[in-house]
């Protein structure tokens, strides 16, 4: 088993073939995970009623899962669920949408939102900790773009990244990374230039060597960007012509999915020099294949 995926279970049909061997029959669904097959009954521990659609769900340093939600009178929180299913709202300041959270290596949530304080529309990346409190850092918007927040991961040290595409009145979009230190700083480094048809995928990954990777699609094509500590981009063209995600790998590398032209997920293991290599997955299951969500060895 290589990892765990997301998965939209849109294919998981028997082939007709099969289903010739005998009548057909309800089957209980079994999941196959760390602690053995089980019913999938038995392996949901408890459910959690939220307020409203989640907009991003991350897993915290304890086993906590982190949750962006909308509140009534158009007011945000960031959730802490607890693995007993207690639920702790943080109300995040204004109003917000567009959230895209990570965890900090310190256990603090990191987090890219569009704040609405008083009319004013601002882009703004910050953390919440364990206890609630909130620190907000303002990202410069590029002359004549608004920006909204397209993703977000760590880095080493304490700092980490976000991705970003800015829009003009006049319909103009620019794809910017940003990145962030401890301190606050924050440096916009553009990675298409103005009115390009690629786009951000909201999907990024520091690599084992150092750099970061994310992805950019556009409606005939999808490239993988790896970009140096110093902001140098390289591109690798990928099979994919929408929804390419990236995430961290077994043994250093990286895990690309994304839908090819045929409407098939697939997946490929790709090495820190750009070399993909695909996994052999057969058709009939492709589409149950998604964002990885890392190895199967539980780290």
């Amino acid at each position: 088993m290589m990892g765990w995926f997301f998965s939209s279970l849109k294919s998981l049909r028997r082939r007709s073939r099969e289903s010739r061997r005998g009548p057909k029959r309800n089957r209980p669904l079994i999941i196959d995970d760390l602690e053995g097959r089980r019913l999938l009954s038995q392996a949901i521990h408890s459910t959690v009623t939220l307020h409203d659609y989640p907009t991003d769900m991350i897993a915290g340093l304890g086993g906590d899962l982190w949750v962006g939600e909308p509140l009534s009178g158009n007011n945000f929180a960031i959730d802490r669920i607890g693995l007993s299913g207690s639920v702790t709202s943080f109300p995040v300041p204004g109003t917000a949408n567009g959230l895209a959270l990570t965890t900090g290596p310190d256990g603090n949530v990191l987090f890219a939102l569009i704040s609405s304080v008083v009319g004013n529309q601002n882009f703004v990346v910050g953390e919440l900790t364990p206890a609630g409190g909130v620190t907000e850092f303002p990202v410069p918007n590029p002359p004549g773009l608004s920006l909204s927040p397209d993703g977000m991961v760590s880095g080493s040290g304490g700092d980490f990244w976000f991705g970003s595409t800015g829009q003009s009145v006049t319909g103009r979009s620019q794809s910017f990374i940003g990145q962030v230190t401890t301190a606050g700083a924050i440096t916009l480094v553009p990675v298409s230039a103005p009115g390009s048809a690629m786009s951000l995928d909201g999907s990024l990954a520091v690599g084992a060597d150092g750099n970061l990777w994310f992805t950019e699609s556009s409606l005939k094509n999808s490239v993988l960007d790896r970009m140096s500590p110093s902001g140098v981009v390289t591109q690798f063209p990928l099979p994919f012509y929408l929804y390419a995600q990236v995430a961290n790998g077994p043994d250093g590398s990286l895990i690309v999915s994304g839908s090819n032209r045929k409407g098939r997920n697939e997946v490929f293991q790709v090495s820190t020099a750009g070399a993909l290599t695909p996994y052999k997955i057969p058709a009939v299951i492709s589409n149950a294949f998604s964002n990885y969500l890392g190895s199967a060895d539980g780290s």
